[in-house]
């Protein structure tokens, strides 16, 4: 992988570190700083599907969202638990995105 040191001078220096590597179907990132602050992210691809956990510092716990692709069709679902269809029609779309209080359909021409 590539790992990347940089230093910023204000009124306090701050050293940031990160480590980003791909191992066959695992993408990875890690970067954190010498205020204690880090993120880490982790996708994994297998064929039209991808599975991404994310964590930090200020989020106190992984969010993890996922995503399918294929043809015209894409299905996603984010960390809030948001639900999103989308199919392409060639010059139309349609879209279904739903959630805890709400579903919303949006069909939309082009042209």
């Amino acid at each position: 992988g590539d790992l990347t040191v940089s230093a910023a001078r204000k009124d306090s220096t701050t050293v940031t570190a990160a480590y980003s590597a791909t191992m066959g179907d695992l993408a990875v990132s890690v970067e954190a700083n010498s205020n204690s602050e880090w993120d880490l992210t982790a996708t994994y691809t297998l064929g039209d599907i991808s599975i991404t956990a994310e964590d930090s510092e200020a989020a106190g716990g992984a969010d993890i969202s996922a995503a399918y692709a294929s043809g015209a069709l894409s299905v996603a679902i984010d960390k809030d638990n948001e639900v999103t269809v989308s199919y392409d029609l060639g010059n139309a779309d349609l879209e279904l995105v739903t959630n805890s209080t709400d579903t919303t359909v949006k069909y939309t021409v082009a042209f």
